[in-house]
């Protein structure tokens, strides 16, 4: 046991690696309409901000609007149901403007 370094040291030494490989990754997460891939959680993230009426800029809800379509002919059911649910999302909030404006 003489040559096993403390817990306390193995675990900063994990948090270091990890912290590495994420600024090294590949996989970056957002960015919509510049063609970086999404994660499912920025569709989550995508949903409630549809939902709490968060301020975007229309461009960037053009681009929301484009990358989504994308997802919606994905493979992965996930990511398709996920989207699908935005789009639903964003029809709601629509009637709900209609609504107030009506």
């Amino acid at each position: 046991m003489a040559g096993m370094t403390s817990r306390r040291k193995r675990k900063r030494e994990r948090r270091r690696v990890d912290a590495e490989a994420t600024v090294n990754s590949q996989k970056s997460c957002g960015g919509w309409g510049e063609g970086l891939p999404t994660r499912l959680s920025d569709l989550v993230m995508l949903r409630r901000a549809i939902k709490e009426d968060w301020p975007v800029p229309q461009h960037v809800k053009q681009a929301v609007v484009g990358d989504l379509e994308e997802e919606v002919h994905s493979s992965e059911t996930r990511r398709v149901l996920s989207s699908a649910l935005c789009f639903l999302a964003m029809s709601d909030s629509n009637l709900r403007l209609l609504k107030n404006l009506g």
